[in-house]
């Protein structure tokens, strides 16, 4: 007897739109995801645009916003009745500070401290994360300026801030008739480390100082070592408003 012949049996064809139409839902689901995000966002955008939300809580300073930075009893130059004041908050050990007593320093005395219109007032900022030998080099022109030698050596380490050391200190007081058991007792006292680092705290909580050199002309602020001519400007500005 010969043997049954099996049917054969095709799976079963899903037609294109049955297929389509059962992937339709999970489709409309994500793209109603994505409409509803972008929605999202551009009313966020439009809220933050009219409430100010990514700017600043910080109001701006006004054009003529003035620094409330005092003198203390640090060394100056000139009339301490001239009409203007330049204070300066620098570091014995910062590049652009020596470069700004050797290049435009004396051009700035000669017009204006000598004359009378502006007298000159210098304060610490010994930066130590970036020098850990300038609040030693600060004290050491303080105590000379204790045996009324501070010009003397303040201008020796500027202009020759690459040979700062024990030799230097020794030379510029010997050269200035400086007692050197007196200046090496005010160093080892720290008294002018405390006054330094007194200017620093100074200069960061009423001036926002952050960089040497920070100068305050009748408490405009300018940092760096500008040219004479943006001081200049500056200092005639403040003139003509005292």
């Amino acid at each position: 007897m010969p043997a049954k012949k099996l049917a054969k049996i095709e799976p079963k064809k899903i037609a294109a739109d049955e297929l389509k139409d059962a992937k339709a839902p999970e489709s409309e689901w994500k793209e109603n995801v994505i409409a509803i995000t972008i929605f999202v966002v551009i009313v966020l955008g439009i809220l933050a645009f009219y409430n100010g939300w990514f700017t600043s809580d910080e109001p701006e300073a006004p054009a003529d916003f003035r620094y409330d930075v005092g003198v203390d009893d640090d060394a100056m130059l000139g009339d301490p009745n001239a009409p203007v004041t330049i204070i300066e908050f620098s570091d014995y050990l910062c590049q652009a500070c020596a470069h700004f007593h050797v290049n435009t320093f004396d051009q700035l005395k000669a017009s204006y401290i000598d004359t009378g219109k502006a007298n000159f007032v210098f304060r610490d900022y010994p930066i130590q994360e970036l020098h850990s030998q300038t609040l030693d080099v600060a004290a050491t022109v303080n105590c000379a300026g204790e045996q009324d030698r501070f010009w003397e050596f303040h201008h020796a380490f500027y202009e020759q801030q690459a040979r700062i050391s024990e030799q230097l200190v020794n030379e510029t007081a010997l050269a200035n008739g400086v007692n050197m058991t007196v200046l090496n007792e005010c160093r080892a006292s720290r008294r002018q480390h405390q006054e330094a680092e007194r200017d620093e705290q100074h200069g960061l909580l009423r001036g926002e100082v952050t960089s040497t050199p920070t100068f305050f002309i009748n408490g405009v602020k300018i940092i760096g070592s500008q040219s004479y001519e943006t001081f200049a400007e500056t200092i005639e500005e403040a003139l003509e408003k005292v």
